[in-house]
């Protein structure tokens, strides 16, 4: 039961972000109208997220730095590597 409710979570965060990206592409389609739906996406995006950050099952604490890690190690390589190389590029 529980793998299959990830499984639906997963496909639902998904589902919202192709909702979101489509909305960017104005000017892409033929018309502007199949470029709709951003703010559906963008609830469905924050409602999954926010289930999933209420049901942490882990220390607040060991959670955050896990997170923190993981996305501002590789910000902070790549912003120095862009700082590097941005004179030669």
């Amino acid at each position: 039961m529980a793998r299959n409710f990830f499984f639906f979570i997963v496909l639902v965060r998904a589902l919202a972000a192709m909702i979101i990206t489509n909305a960017h592409y104005t000017g892409v389609y033929p018309s502007d109208l199949i470029a709709n739906g951003g703010l559906l996406g963008d609830v469905l995006f924050f409602a999954v997220s926010a289930f999933c950050l209420a049901n942490i099952e882990e220390n607040f604490g060991k959670w955050y730095l896990k997170r923190l890690i993981r996305v501002y190690i590789p910000s902070w390589v790549m912003t120095a590597i862009y700082i590097f190389l941005g004179p030669i590029l």
